[in-house]
């Protein structure tokens, strides 16, 4: 019996250690980047705002593109910084629905994803 008290109360201090370092952090999503990025890594972090990890060398030229449900274009950024970064898109003012959004390099889609705001 006593044993079981003593991992029951480890367990608890673990967990306990565990969610606290979660909410002291904040989104984990948001301050951690990628370690293995393909090239984009697209995250929607909550209804309101899309994070597109963008690994890219000098010479290469991206675009991110946001698509309604009717495939008509919304939104359309040019990113011309070169190295590994991260683009917080906004999509809080886009009315509540579907959307998708491709992320091009150099002219060819690399990466999309379907996002609901």
């Amino acid at each position: 019996m006593k044993t079981r008290t003593v991992l029951t109360v480890a367990l608890m201090m673990i967990l306990s250690v565990s969610v606290f370092s979660q909410a002291k952090s904040g989104n984990k999503k948001d301050r951690i980047s990628p370690t293995t990025l393909s090239a984009v890594e697209i995250l929607q972090r909550d209804a309101d705002h899309v994070i597109v990890w963008l690994d890219k060398s000098a010479e290469t030229k991206a675009r991110i593109i946001i698509f309604d449900a009717d495939g008509e274009q919304v939104y359309s950024r040019k990113i011309e910084t070169p190295d590994t970064m991260k683009i917080t898109n906004d999509i809080s003012a886009f009315p509540k629905g579907k959307y998708f959004i491709q992320v091009y390099l150099d002219g060819k889609c690399t990466a999309s994803s379907e996002l609901s705001r």
